[in-house]
């Protein structure tokens, strides 16, 4: 069995792969939605709820409790470890007073593996480390709890095939035609119970779960629309009280990107359920209490404010905040926190009647009692971790090896240039030159040079879009420094090398001409590598921007996280944020995970 390790993000393949799969996803995702398949698959009764999605009535001694975890699958160890933390019967976390059971129920979040949702990705990465911690915690004891994964934007990549093939194994027999009852995978101490990429689940004390898969661009189909309205109109009872799970935060930074999409289709579903009417066109005043996202891989606590204080009240008296939470950390690179808006606002004009006279959401960073904001990792340990992109260059090599590639490509081309126009090569053209005067004919020769003039000046197109900003300004602004920081660093690192070996400097006699190349075009990619690191560091220190691609490159697997739930006999909710600072390492026998609170529990009224 491999363990694979951290996905290698700045690796050109990968990069280039992604894109492919990005592109097809997109396209035929679109024109064959894989969720319509599966509603033809497997259609819901009109009658009842799916009766191995019931866990309503009356709650078990000592409650029910129902796990959450959302981006997993991608290196072995980080997900061994937290599949070992879900395995166990219990969990007594650093800073907590109770022991907590392990969840009846175990809801994935979204992205159940990376970086492509292909048969072998599942089983190396998501399968393997599940079912070795069900063997290290439980021995061979199986099938204690059911498992339902919600699809994220990666495990769309293949047109959710696989996920599919995976979590949606188990069929109904439909009566009138001809198919049979399918029971649901086992992995490990689990069992997949859904049908399709979406689903709802009844819990005890009037409570339920609510998952929505909105594909890769936002999109929430039309059949299931209609089948989250049929649940709250004829099997909720009124005035029952809703987790949403949702596969992004759709409110986070959603006023600075290009478009707003993320947070319209958020906008649309995180009030669905309190729209629905019965029968007769009376409203059910279902309340969605609770919702929980993954996609950003860290803990984030929110409260939803309206300019004039709560939107909702949450125990019938006292006015509280709706919670949102984001828990992406079950095992794929760190996101940080510290480039978080305190406050995201979202106006929302024109809906005044429908929204009961709001005019705004805002979803502000909860704290905790002592006052310190609801982070993990807080704000101090995530800026301290990104000064890991000043060693950009050697945390990526494929990366720096491809530059090594194009720079070696690009000096030595130059110096066929210099041959066919000069009748020297490049490294004997400056020979006895100044520096000065050399740099002079170096930068002269490219400008005579079309093609090597061309690819400089078309890099700058790759820098503009790499901003991603919203506003073209900024793209000019952002995008033009870091191309003429890349373009001077290179131009000036190659230029350098062969100045210094140049006979003028008495090594041309020692040294031939292409080994003075090769080691110029090394130099100019650690140069150009390194600069891209300390691009990222300064767009997101100083301007919060690249979040993703700042952490990506330096794959940070600490400060896992994941959530707890329990529903108690009087109906009451809490939930219990767990934490996993540090992972162990295959290297040290895999010692037991250490968890931690990383705040005191949050308490949800009946």
């Amino acid at each position: 069995m491999s363990r694979p390790e951290m996905t290698r993000w700045y690796t050109p393949k990968l990069g280039l792969r992604t894109g492919v799969r990005v592109v097809l996803s997109s396209v035929f995702g679109n024109f064959a939605d894989r969720r319509t398949i599966m509603a033809l698959e497997s259609p819901a009764s009109d009658a009842a709820l799916d009766p191995a999605m019931d866990y309503g009535g009356v709650v078990p001694e000592g409650g029910f409790w129902l796990d959450y975890m959302s981006d997993t699958g991608d290196g072995y160890d980080a997900t061994f470890a937290m599949a070992r933390m879900l395995a166990q019967e219990g969990l007594t976390p650093a800073g907590s007073e109770e022991a907590l059971k392990q969840g009846r129920v175990l809801v994935l979040g979204g992205d159940e593996v990376y970086p492509d949702p292909s048969k072998d990705e599942y089983q190396r990465r998501f399968i393997d480390p599940f079912e070795a911690a069900s063997r290290t915690e439980r021995g061979a004891e199986t099938g204690g709890a059911d498992m339902y994964a919600l699809p994220g934007n990666h495990d769309w990549y293949d047109g959710l095939i696989a996920f599919g093939h995976l979590f949606c194994r188990r069929r109904i027999k439909v009566p009138g035609q001809a198919t049979v009852s399918r029971p649901g995978r086992r992995i490990g101490f689990w069992n997949t119970q859904q049908t399709r990429s979406y689903f709802a689940l009844k819990l005890p004390g009037n409570w339920w779960l609510w998952a929505v898969d909105s594909q890769l661009a936002g999109y929430v189909d039309q059949a299931q629309v209609e089948y989250f309205a049929h649940v709250g109109r004829h099997w909720m009872d009124a005035g029952s009280n809703v987790v949403l799970a949702v596969s992004s935060p759709g409110w986070v930074g959603a006023a600075q990107a290009l478009d707003q999409k993320a947070f319209l289709q958020f906008d649309y579903v995180s009030t669905l359920a309190e729209r629905i009417k019965d029968p007769e066109g009376n409203p059910k005043d279902h309340r969605v209490r609770l919702i929980l996202t993954g996609d950003h891989h860290h803990y984030v606590r929110y409260e939803e404010r309206g300019p004039e204080g709560p939107v909702q009240s949450d125990d019938g008296q006292a006015p509280r905040p709706r919670t949102l939470i984001v828990a992406g950390g079950g095992g794929a690179f760190l996101h940080p926190t510290h480039h978080l808006d305190p406050v995201e606002r979202h106006p929302l004009e024109g809906k005044a009647e429908e929204r009961n006279g709001l005019t705004e959401r805002q979803f502000r960073i909860a704290h905790k009692a002592n006052g310190a904001e609801a982070l993990y990792p807080s704000r101090d340990d995530s800026r301290a971790l990104t000064k890991n992109n000043l060693a950009f260059a050697f945390l990526n090599p494929g990366m720096t090896t491809t530059l090594f590639g194009i720079y070696l490509f690009f000096i030595w081309t130059l110096s066929l240039w210099s041959e066919a126009l000069h009748g020297q090569t490049l490294l004997a053209l400056i020979a006895g030159q100044s520096w000065w005067s050399a740099l002079c004919t170096y930068a002269g020769l490219i400008t005579h040079a079309p093609t090597h003039l061309l690819a400089v000046l078309g890099s700058f197109a790759a820098y503009y879009t790499f901003t991603g900003a919203a506003r073209w300004r900024v793209r000019w602004i952002a995008g033009g420094l870091h191309w003429l920081a890349q373009t001077l660093g290179a131009l000036l690192t190659g230029w350098g090398v062969l100045q210094l070996f140049s006979p003028a400097q008495g090594g041309a006699a020692a040294f031939p001409e292409f080994p003075i190349v090769v080691l110029g075009a090394a130099c100019a990619a650690l140069v150009s590598a390194t600069l891209f690191g300390l691009y990222l560091w300064i767009m997101l220190n100083v301007f919060g921007r690249h979040y993703n691609e700042a952490f990506s490159s330096i794959r940070i697997d600490q400060f896992r996280n994941f959530l707890r739930l329990k529903i108690d006999g009087n109906g009451g909710l809490t939930v219990y944020p767990i934490g996993l600072r540090e992972v162990p390492r295959s290297d040290d026998a895999y010692r037991a995970p250490k968890p931690e609170m990383i705040e005191p529990p949050i308490h949800f009224a009946p």
